[in-house]
């Protein structure tokens, strides 16, 4: 369920710059003679994204040092869920801007709760497979991303990779709240 979980928190990172070009005419009008400069204005929502997957682990690791893995597990998916369906239909360029930058703060507690749920979890002997294949699930999400959302841009349009995005993403969300446990090992009983 971890390495699911971090896939998905990559998934919608880079993986709609394959509708770069139709998302640019969507929000800021057909080419013309400053299409670049629209392209490179379009950008921002990929990379405010990986930006605040990255400022996001600093907001989550001390809740998840309070409170626990599970809870910001839960929390941190429903929120990437609600800003996947938020990006899916958003009209303006600065409403979608402003969900992509919420996407990466709620898809950056994935990216540390992953090793130390694992670190939770498993003997220090047998760590460096499951984080390796953690690892692997990381990568893959962005790459999987990107090869995905280029098939759903052939037949349709680019806002279907936030709907096919959330549906998958709403089923991990189903799982990490029906399945995942408490992994924090609660030294002082009350």
């Amino acid at each position: 369920v971890v390495c699911l979980a971090v896939f998905f928190c990559n998934f919608l990172a880079a993986g709609p710059t394959v509708a770069i070009v139709k998302t640019t005419v969507d929000f800021l009008g057909p080419q013309g003679p400053d299409f670049s400069a629209h392209i490179a204005k379009i950008s921002y929502f990929y990379s405010t994204t990986a930006l605040c997957q990255g400022i996001g682990m600093l907001f989550w690791m001390p809740l998840i040092v309070k409170y626990g893995r599970r809870p910001i597990y839960v929390i941190s998916f429903i929120l990437y869920l609600a800003t996947g369906l938020w990006c899916a239909f958003a009209n303006t360029y600065g409403s979608e801007l402003a969900g992509r930058i919420v996407m990466g703060l709620a898809a950056g507690a994935g990216e540390c709760l992953g090793p130390l749920t694992i670190a939770d979890i498993f003997f220090l002997h047998e760590r460096g497979a499951v984080m390796a294949t953690y690892t692997a699930a990381l990568s893959m999400g962005v790459a999987g991303g990107i090869i995905i959302d280029g098939l759903i841009t052939i037949s349709y349009d680019w806002r279907y990779i936030y709907y096919i995005a959330s549906t998958l993403i709403g089923g991990v969300t189903i799982l990490v709240i029906l399945t995942f446990p408490e992994t924090t090992f609660n030294r002082h009983p009350q």
